[in-house]
């Protein structure tokens, strides 16, 4: 195992490496808030499922469950079920998609701006050291 860790594939391009790195940053941060969003839809949809859905009448499957889920997150609610352990679940579940929506539209703003503080501070380091960065021209150069 630790000779998998210490063989892990290199990019040595640095134009590359940089493209890879300028695309992997932002798209990791929309996988994590899909994989938060699909965590609450699947244990929702879990919890309906115990709760015994019924949609139309019918007791409802795994299936018809996570399809309540899915769609009270997005507070569409689109399958209203009938017994009402599942009603309170798809009211918190559309509060907590709501929430979710929130913390996005307020937490990728502040994101931007320390994306451009960081920018920021990288060129004004690129000024002092020169490109690439070289350890004596950093250890040489004045500090702030």
């Amino acid at each position: 195992m630790v000779n998998l860790l210490r063989r892990r594939p290199r990019i040595r391009n640095g134009r590359r490496r940089e493209e890879f790195l300028s695309i992997y940053g932002p798209l990791s941060l929309l996988s994590l808030l899909i994989f938060w969003a699909l965590c609450i839809v699947v244990g929702f949809g879990l919890l309906h499922w115990a709760a015994h859905v019924q949609l139309d009448g019918h007791d409802g499957n795994l299936a018809s469950a996570l399809y309540v889920s899915a769609s009270s997150i997005v507070t569409i609610a689109i399958a209203q079920p009938a017994n009402s352990m599942s009603r309170w679940l798809v009211t918190v579940e559309a509060g907590l998609g709501f929430g979710l929506f929130g913390l996005v539209v307020g937490y990728l703003p502040m994101l931007y701006q320390s994306y451009s503080s960081r920018e920021l501070q990288i060129s004004l380091l690129d000024a002092r050291t020169g490109s690439p960065p070289h350890r004596r021209r950093v250890a040489a150069s004045p500090g702030k």
